[in-house]
């Protein structure tokens, strides 16, 4: 005999299952916007393949907006957008709530994962990093006192922590007389060489970038866990609210 739920069940099966499968074929979120749109898919795959030789180029890939919008990262973050408002809407059984809902979950997972939760995938690892004038050149902040800001070094590692300038020695050169020289006298395209002749180095902690597969895999399976447990959710909610 037949269950009352268990059509209802069957159902969801059906639609999570179809839905979730074609999400995944297409899902790779336009830049910025990660996972916040699955239909984008295809011409973020798209995108992807025609921005390529520009990331390797700049080899930037594991940069947070970049990392989160290409490859494998993509696939679980819109499998997991489709079945929270899925579930969403089965619990709150109205639309307008379960959608603003869903845009504040996507809001906060934005902010969370690639800030406190992806960097910790695997412990970092510090090394020293000589401050070159190219290096500081590109830099997209250094304020008064010596904190710096933006940096990217050869070999595309992701920099997740950054310290003070410091000289050979290892002491912050921020209130040192010839770095408040540099900062009070020098252009800014002079600035790069005044610092540099400084024999300056920075204190990193990074994630190399031969790990950038191992972080792809990781948050793929960390998508996917949620979405398991969102829809275990769902049939819960049906077997307990068949109506």
């Amino acid at each position: 005999m037949q269950l009352p739920y268990q059509g209802e069940t069957f159902l969801l099966t059906n639609r999570l299952g179809g839905r979730a499968a074609s999400v995944i074929q297409e899902a790779q979120a336009e830049p910025g916007t990660e996972c916040e749109d699955p239909d984008l898919g295809l011409y973020s795959l798209l995108l992807t393949w025609a921005t390529g030789p520009i990331t390797t180029v700049l080899n930037n890939r594991f940069e947070p907006v970049l990392f989160a919008s290409r490859n494998l990262a993509p696939l679980g973050c819109a499998a997991f957008s489709f079945v929270l408002g899925a579930t969403l809407g089965l619990v709150l059984r109205r639309v307008v709530p379960a959608m603003a809902a869903t845009l504040a979950i996507f809001a906060v997972l934005q902010i969370v994962v690639p800030a406190l939760i992806r960097p910790h995938y695997q412990a970092p690892t510090r090394t020293s990093v000589p401050l070159t004038a190219e290096l500081i050149g590109r830099l997209t902040k250094i304020s008064t006192y010596g904190d710096i800001g933006g940096l990217r070094i050869p070999g595309g590692p992701w920099v997740v922590e950054t310290g003070a300038i410091l000289d050979s020695s290892g002491k912050e050169v921020g209130h040192t007389p010839w770095f408040q020289d540099c900062m009070d006298h020098s252009s800014l395209s002079e600035l790069p060489v005044c610092l540099a002749k400084g024999n300056v180095h920075v204190e990193i902690a990074e994630q190399p970038a031969d790990r950038y597969w191992t972080f792809q895999f990781l948050e793929t399976a960390f998508f996917a866990t949620l979405t398991s447990l969102l829809a275990a959710l769902a049939f819960r909610r049906i077997r307990r609210h068949p109506a």
